[in-house]
């Protein structure tokens, strides 16, 4: 008719009140629409493929949702059960192709009992069902698993030396990247400063032990400057500035750098005599 809206709803509500008589049906099914259009659209549905099929009876969908929605009409119960698995299902010949599953490869294999399997989500769901109770447990630290062969590759682990040490618990890792990230728990600031350098740490042992550093003799000198060093390598390092520009100069002395920071340290030495 000539009835107009501004509103879909509306006009859905109008359409409601026409005569069912002008409904347009489908030849195929029972599916019935007020519009022209929408039959158009339905009937298009028939020629898709109805992949999802039940196995108790003919039906068929388009979508797993709508078979499964199915599938609660009959209200079965699983009478085809597997006897090496958990599977179960209502059809006999879903059964058949699953028992096929397990002839296949099972390279995923339990640590705790003879159960092996193909996949590996299986395995995890598997080791779920093991008591807990007997948990193999780490005698140094923690650490516990369902699988002896994980337990021996953890026991290993502490015959390593973990060099990276928090400076303000006990805590030590194998990895610089695992310290500093424990190091974020501490979140405090770093109050203990050397007065030599430009050193600081959280920790008042890490500067004592620090300081004793300046006290060591400089046995490494440089042979263009007074520069002199405990260590080889940092005279090894000091020698790249003499190949570069030194722009920042000392008024104390013949000491030059390429470095503004370098020459403040250089200047805080002449400071201490």
């Amino acid at each position: 008719c000539d009835y107009a809206t501004y509103r879909k709803n509306n006009l859905k509500h109008h359409i409601i009140k026409h005569n069912q008589s002008k409904y347009v049906k489908c030849d195929i099914c029972d599916y019935a629409t007020y519009s022209k259009d929408n039959l158009r659209k339905h009937v298009l549905t028939h020629n898709r493929c109805k992949d999802f099929k039940c196995a108790i009876c003919d039906y068929a969908a388009y979508r797993m949702g709508d078979l499964k929605q199915h599938l609660l009409k009959h209200r079965v119960s699983k009478d085809f059960k597997c006897d090496v698995c958990y599977y179960a299902t209502y059809s006999k010949s879903n059964f058949r192709r699953h028992v096929l599953i397990h002839n296949r490869c099972k390279e995923f294999k339990c640590g705790i009992c003879d159960y092996a399997t193909y996949r590996k989500n299986n395995l995890k769901h598997h080791i779920i069902k093991h008591n807990q109770s007997k948990y193999v447990k780490c005698d140094i630290c923690d650490y516990a698993t369902y699988s002896k062969d994980n337990l021996r590759k953890h026991v290993l682990t502490h015959n390593r030396c973990k060099d990276f040490k928090c400076a303000i618990c006990d805590y030590a890792a194998y990895r610089m990247g695992d310290l500093k990230q424990h190091l974020l728990k501490h979140r405090v600031s770093k109050d203990f400063k050397c007065d030599v350098c430009y050193y600081a740490t959280y920790s008042k042992g890490n500067l004592s032990s620090h300081v004793l550093i300046h006290n060591r003799p400089e046995v490494f000198k440089c042979g263009l400057c007074h520069h002199a060093t405990y260590r080889k390598g940092n005279l090894k390092k000091h020698m790249l500035i003499h190949n570069q520009s030194s722009d920042f100069k000392c008024d104390l002395c013949d000491y030059t750098s390429y470095r503004k920071d370098y020459l403040r340290k250089h200047v805080l030495r002449h400071n201490q005599c």
